[in-house]
């Protein structure tokens, strides 16, 4: 079936680091004590395959780069009409396409697909980046034939079924809320937006966007593109370059269309400027991107660029990562990269760390970037940056698939294919001048952008010495500091009329059953007190958080937390103005004490204070809650947005639309009637979904 390959990245990386003598147990078993590290070997010339370049009958472009000895023929089919190229408002198509051809063509249905591609032993893959749709199909020689019959059906004749299609949107909106939820790759996803701004690079899959596309935006994405005589079609491997040219004429003769249109270059617009600083309530460490826009990916001055980003901070001797980790300790890792694109590339700086020195921690990032920008690197520096980058490229370039992606990256920017013998050699004629060069025409210092993934009430006082501070939530809603800060109740609750009762859960990830939840409500003299039992696969979570039942005040909580070679627990209790206790999250106890306002709750208790609240559409509540995990107080807001009727495994009912922003965010759908037992609960930041089941105790405060 279509899906990724790991392994080839994970061996290439070892190799990589293992030629580059990184310091480690192999490199002191290789020398001597007190001895120095033996010069490099001289650099192996690298040559390049015979290569035939031709068209085939329906137009596409062949290339063919032939490698005898191993029986496997890699086969790669490139196609404009990357992500890029979404439509607006279907931002995701290309992307939803590319994993939707294995689900059935005219002639064979997505379990034959998956069937045949088994039998054979072949992996077919696709995806869409920023330019380009690759379809890559990995077989050995003796099946190639049938292999190559099944990547044409796929590539030509979808069918896009419906029930894919739903399963897959399913699986893309579940991915968007883990992005969200990982502060690496919300931060580069705020920091692509705001470095390419509205030029198509920076365009956002949302799921209002995903929701929008259906099997005709689908059909018409496919037409538009997936055409032959804008195809780049490489083949590597154990084949003849006559003999494969034929068999390809062969399983490609149905695929015509002609070529797609030529979409015309667009400029990347000046960025905005700023800083852009997405809240994560009681964050304790920062994330932090620094992105520049660079040239086009044909515009020479490439090679110097990606020696001044080594030099900078590609690797662990970069001087990002030799000034905050090594001199500093402000970081475990600090790197920076360049990602080369058609219309323009991206220079990226990224490191994580701790709140109390992130103001610190980029201000020396920027200053380095301003060192590489206005100062040679020594002869030493570009010597290790030039011997690293000459030194790996034969071990980027072993296997044909490496090849052929070399090759092919090289077509796809419009440059000579055999330019791939000549790098080495263009890296070992640079001159320390001409990188900084480079480096200072490309990277403009006005056109930076900077994402900061923390806390905001923590943050934003220090970052605000670098201008304008733009606040805005993980989904990109804008926020003000004033409705982050934390403030008392909107209005009072109470929970006298919240009798006991017992409701049973079903946690399903994309539809499958995953886990179970377990909700008791139970009274003790003037008091509430709601437990909780989850059980996630081996995980198993039990909570209970007790309050008063007439003003709804935070008494105390436990918590106990078990999985395979994990145990976690927590006690925490109102004292005075303070909450104190432990958390000992399995490396020993930590105590809590935190400073808090009489009405605070704890993040328990705010789907309590659903259950006990007025609602009605358009109501909004706003409550202080306390984040035991990280000693914060920040505001949560509940809003009513609307009001409608749901299925669940328990029943139909009459529910309201309930949005929580705060420490968690989640939506739930809660009965109209009180209490407001919650139907069905989706968290913002995980792709799971929480249904009621079944209500074994009073469900409304009856006998």
């Amino acid at each position: 079936m279509i899906r990724p390959v790991i392994l080839t990245g994970l061996l290439t990386g070892l190799a990589v680091a293992l030629a580059a003598g990184t310091p480690g147990t192999l490199a002191a078993q290789a020398t001597a004590p007190g001895s120095a590290a033996p010069p490099p070997g001289a650099p192996r010339p690298f040559a390049l395959p015979e290569l035939t370049d031709v068209r085939l009958t329906n137009g596409a472009r062949l290339l063919v780069i032939p490698n005898r000895e191993v029986p496997l023929v890699t086969v790669d089919v490139v196609l404009p009409g990357g992500q890029a190229r979404d439509p607006d408002g279907l931002e995701g198509v290309s992307l939803l396409t590319a994993s939707l051809l294995e689900s059935g063509t005219s002639s064979r249905t997505y379990d034959e697909i998956v069937g045949e591609l088994d039998r054979l032993g072949v992996t077919l893959s696709a995806t869409a980046d920023a330019d380009w749709t690759r379809i890559s199909l990995a077989a050995l020689t003796d099946v190639l034939d049938p292999a190559l019959e099944v990547m044409a059906d796929v590539i030509a004749d979808p069918v896009f079924p419906s029930a894919r299609i739903e399963t897959l949107r399913r699986q893309a909106v579940g991915a968007l809320a883990a992005q969200r939820s990982q502060p690496p790759a919300l931060a580069r996803r705020v920091l692509l937006r705001e470095v390419y701004g509205a030029h198509p690079y920076g365009k956002q899959t949302t799921e209002a966007t995903l929701a929008a596309i259906d099997r005709d935006a689908l059909l018409e994405h496919h037409a538009r593109w997936y055409r032959p005589g804008s195809a780049l079609i490489v083949v590597a491997g154990d084949v003849d370059a006559s003999e494969v040219q034929r068999r390809l004429e062969g399983a490609f003769e149905g695929w015509s269309g002609g070529a797609a249109p030529v979409p015309p270059v667009r400029t990347v617009p000046a960025p905005r400027g700023g800083l852009v600083l997405v809240h994560q309530p009681g964050a304790v460490q920062t994330e932090v991107r620094v992105g520049y826009p660079l040239p086009p990916g044909a515009q020479g001055g490439w090679t110097a660029l990606e020696v001044a980003a080594h030099h900078l901070g590609s690797t662990p001797s970069g001087l990002l990562h030799r000034n905050l980790r090594e001199t500093r300790g402000w970081t475990y890792s600090a790197t920076a990269t360049v990602e080369r694109r058609v219309e323009s590339g991206v220079l990226e700086v990224a490191f994580a760390t701790r709140n109390e020195v992130a103001v610190d921690a980029l201000s020396e990032a920027r200053r380095l970037i301003d060192e590489v920008r206005g100062r040679a690197m020594s002869d030493a520096d570009l010597d290790a940056a030039v011997d690293f980058l000459a030194g790996v490229l034969p071990l980027r370039s072993e296997t044909p698939q490496q090849i052929a992606d070399r090759v092919s990256n090289r077509v796809l920017l419009g440059l000579d294919p055999a330019g791939v013998e000549t790098v080495g050699a263009r890296l070992r004629s640079l001159v320390a001048g001409e990188v900084r060069r480079a480096f200072a025409d490309a990277v403009d210092p006005d056109a930076g952008v900077v994402v900061v993934v923390g806390d905001a009430t923590v943050l934003q006082p220090g970052l605000s010495v670098y201008g304008q501070v733009r606040v805005e939530r993980p989904d990109g809603t804008p926020v003000s500091l004033a409705e982050l800060m934390p403030a008392g109740r909107s209005e009072s609750l109470s929970a006298v009329d919240l009798a006991p009762g017992r409701w049973l859960y079903d946690i399903t990830l994309q539809g499958q059953s995953v886990g179970s939840l377990v909700r008791e409500i139970s009274a003790v003299d003037g008091e509430r007190v709601a437990t909780s039992e989850m059980v996630l696969g081996p995980q198993t979570m039990a909570q209970s958080v007790t309050f008063g039942a007439e003003r709804f005040d935070f008494r105390s909580s436990t918590m106990t937390l078990e999985q395979p070679g994990v145990a976690a627990s927590g006690q925490v209790e109102r004292s005075g103005s303070r909450l104190t206790g432990f958390m000992d999250l399995g490396a020993g106890r930590q105590a809590v004490d935190i400073e808090a306002p009489g009405d605070v709750l704890v993040s328990d208790m705010l789907e309590m204070a659903v259950w006990v609240a007025d609602l009605d559409v358009g109501t909004e509540l706003s409550l202080p809650v306390a984040s035991v995990s990280n000693g914060t107080v920040s505001n949560a807001v509940l809003r009513v947005e609307e009001r409608t009727t749901i299925t669940v495994p328990a029943g139909t009912f009459d529910v309201f639309r309930v949005e929580i922003d705060g420490p968690e965010r989640q939506t739930m759908w809660v009965r109209v009637e009180a209490p407001h037992l919650p139907v069905r609960v989706e968290p913002a930041d995980r792709p799971i979904v929480v249904e009621l089941t079944e209500i074994t105790g009073p469900p409304n405060g009856g006998d």
